[in-house]
């Protein structure tokens, strides 16, 4: 009887496990997208389902964006004066707040995070005072910290 009760007990604590692990991997109905050692999603994970039209409008734009600005650098190597500085400054910034996980969650995810930090980076290079630059990699910094993973290079 008291093996019977032990293996009653043991079965049930194995069954609560198996349906604790069934609940980590999924929310509601949907499956949660793969997700990296460091916590951060897989930048080209299935997330169909998860992402609407217009957040993948949205991925689409940030990413025209980012586009958009290295191939601007060109012409900033041909003309270095101050107003070609400038356009590239904004365009880079613009490059980078789109692609933040701050101003749209759906970019959360190891690729995105580090083409945004790097147009922020490259921002300071032209514009050290730029206080958005400082703020959104400030930003981005205390993620990698929050997280404990090292900040890319």
């Amino acid at each position: 009887m008291k093996y019977i009760s032990l293996l009653t007990l043991v079965l049930l604590v194995l069954s609560g496990c198996s349906k604790m692990e069934e609940k980590k991997e999924t929310t509601g109905n949907k499956t949660m997208p793969p997700m990296t050692k460091d916590g951060m999603n897989e930048p080209h994970s299935n997330m169909s389902g998860m992402q609407n039209k217009t957040d993948s409008q949205g991925n689409e734009q940030a990413l025209k964006l980012s586009q958009e600005a290295n191939e601007f650098e060109k012409n900033y190597e041909k003309n270095k004066d101050d107003k070609t500085k400038k356009q590239l400054v904004e365009k880079h910034l613009a490059a980078a707040l789109a692609l933040s996980p701050s101003t749209n969650p759906e970019h959360m995810n190891k690729e995105t995070i580090r083409t945004s930090l790097k147009h922020f980076k490259r921002v300071l290079e032209l514009d050290p005072e730029n206080a958005d630059a400082k703020t959104g990699r400030e930003d981005i910094i205390q993620m990698y910290e929050m997280i404990g993973v090292p900040l890319p290079e």
